[in-house]
């Protein structure tokens, strides 16, 4: 059962709950929800969701496409498209065509080049602009003109797209869903559902919204690859491979265009096989930039965090291994790693920042995939140094 309680709000000696606000109720319709994703889309929480699609710029209400209106349309300046569709899930109409529709929406823009999409934006705005980039460098001034432009063509094409539903109370269950996304396996998309309570505080017009994301496509797909036949057995089995997200793509894309040829399908047999043999899981950093980050299964410990740029970075390791017990676990993690790319150890400022660094800069990715079974071997060691540690003070 899923509950939104009230935020209680506490000033000195004083308390009060703020009122949260039942959509379907006097102005707070599916028309209310849509203008305040149109005038405030950082409610929406794209970054948890897909990174590559974050810092998302509101571009038009009710775009009219071959299916209806897309409620909202929003693209952030890298050219990564979002779709949001709103919908009080009370209503049972809404319950058996959101899905489709939403899909739908989708299927039509991927039919569309940039300038169709671009004349139906204008349209839709029905304001002053000449162009999509012109709305596009207002949010973001320091925008690249033709990346966005080529990436969002290229985006329009594949459907590579967030699609996001929002409302209150969604319930719809994961075979629903499913039955819907096994019709559009051709397409690109991540699909999310978002319910938005919202929260009205003492003044009429100020409102707390606590997005939650209650499921994606990525989640879903990963659960129907279990075998529910199985049965638990002390024999080590092979790790199903995590489906990758769009933002793990791009990332491996942006990654591409600034190392060698080769070295991104090297790094992805690395990160497969530290999988496999370690259950190290990769797992995408939340900066401006995208990065990977090698962490172990329980999150404790980030191994890596390889940036787009091919740049590799190893903060916070220190401090981890020496909250679970003993720091110089990190730093002789560290030293290893040094030695393998013929770098520097830096231990300047707060321990947090302590990394390896090469000529002055970070190492690249290259670099330690040069060496690459003895950066395996260095992991496995801090992995096997932790778990003896704690299993001498468990007894």
């Amino acid at each position: 059962m899923r509950q939104h309680t009230a935020p209680i709000f506490v000033n000195g000696d004083q308390s009060w709950a703020a009122k949260h606000i039942q959509f379907g109720e006097k102005n707070y319709s599916e028309q209310w929800l849509q203008n305040l994703i149109h005038q405030h889309p950082k409610t929406l929480p794209i970054r948890e969701i897909e990174p590559a699609f974050s810092d998302a710029i509101a571009l038009c209400k009710e775009l009219e496409t071959r299916s209806g209106y897309c409620d909202n349309v929003l693209v952030n300046a890298k050219g990564y498209l979002t779709i949001v569709e709103c919908k009080l899930w009370r209503n049972p109409e809404a319950r058996r065509s959101v899905l489709a529709q939403v899909l739908d929406y989708a299927k039509d823009l991927a039919k569309w080049d940039y300038q169709e999409f671009e004349r139906a934006v204008l349209k839709a705005r029905r304001s002053f602009e000449s162009s999509l980039f012109e709305i596009v460098q207002r949010g973001e001034p320091d925008a690249d003109e033709a990346e966005f432009i080529d990436t969002l063509s290229a985006n329009l094409r594949s459907a590579r797209m967030l699609l996001l539903i929002a409302g209150d109370g969604i319930r719809e269950n994961a075979e629903d869903l499913l039955d819907f996304l096994n019709t559009h396996t051709r397409m690109q998309f991540v699909l999310a559902f978002v319910e938005m309570p919202v929260f009205q505080l003492q003044a009429d017009e100020q409102y707390i919204v606590a997005p939650r994301v209650i499921a994606t496509t990525r989640e879903l797909r990963r659960y129907i690859d279990i075998d529910t036949s199985a049965t638990i057995s002390e024999k080590p089995q092979p790790v199903p491979q995590a489906a990758k997200s769009i933002s793990e793509e791009v990332f491996y894309e942006r990654l591409g265009r600034n190392v060698e040829t080769g070295v991104t399908d090297q790094l992805k047999a690395f990160v497969s096989g530290l999988r496999q043999d370690y259950l190290i899981r990769p797992k995408l950093g939340r900066g401006n930039t995208l990065s990977l980050n090698l962490k172990s299964d329980d999150d404790r410990f980030n191994f890596a965090s390889i940036l787009e740029t091919g740049q590799v970075t190893h903060v916070g390791i220190v401090d981890k291994t020496g909250a679970a017990g003993d720091q110089n676990i990190g730093i002789d993690y560290l030293k290893k790693l040094t030695n393998l790319v013929d770098g520097e150890f830096f231990d300047g400022g707060a321990s947090w920042n302590w990394c390896v660094r090469k000529n002055g800069a970070y190492p690249m990715i290259s670099d330690y995939l040069a060496k690459e079974q003895e950066w395996k071997d260095a992991i496995h060691q801090v992995l096997m140094q932790v778990q003896r540690m704690e299993n001498d003070s468990a007894t």
